[in-house]
């Protein structure tokens, strides 16, 4: 937290636990993944992870 310049408590204004930041992040790599996927022509509809 310190090296993206916000305090410590700040962290639970946006995300109840580490865990939900953890499920947060994940979805989104998992939607650029995806875009990713479908820009090349790997995957024909958009993919539910």
């Amino acid at each position: 937290m310190g090296a993206a310049g916000a305090a410590k408590g700040t962290f639970y204004v946006y995300f109840d636990s580490w865990e939900d930041l953890l499920l947060a992040i994940r979805a989104r790599v998992y939607e650029s993944f995806d875009r990713r996927l479908l820009m090349h022509g790997v995957l024909k509809d958009e993919a539910a992870w």
